[in-house]
């Protein structure tokens, strides 16, 4: 369908969930040492990787309804006469 479009919307959703997530983490966590920071960006890495397969699954769950209504319309189409 429109490839790059798709490609392009993926990496936009990717990094905007993980900017999501991140700021969320940091605002809601206080760290009192540097191994504590540590592991809680580790957290928020995981937690962000998470959201972003989800996100990307729902992505290419909506693709595919729209390629099938597409499909769909086509084949439906009655020849012009």
């Amino acid at each position: 369908m429109f490839p790059l479009a798709i490609f392009a919307g993926k990496v936009a959703t990717a990094v905007g969930v993980s900017k999501i997530v991140g700021d969320i983490v940091t605002n809601n966590v206080q760290v009192a040492s540097t191994a504590q920071a540590v592991v809680v960006k580790a957290g928020s890495f995981v937690i962000a990787s998470m959201a972003v397969e989800k996100s990307l699954e729902h992505i290419d769950q909506q693709v595919a309804n729209i390629r099938e209504m597409i499909d769909k319309s086509k084949t439906s189409e009655e020849p012009a006469k």
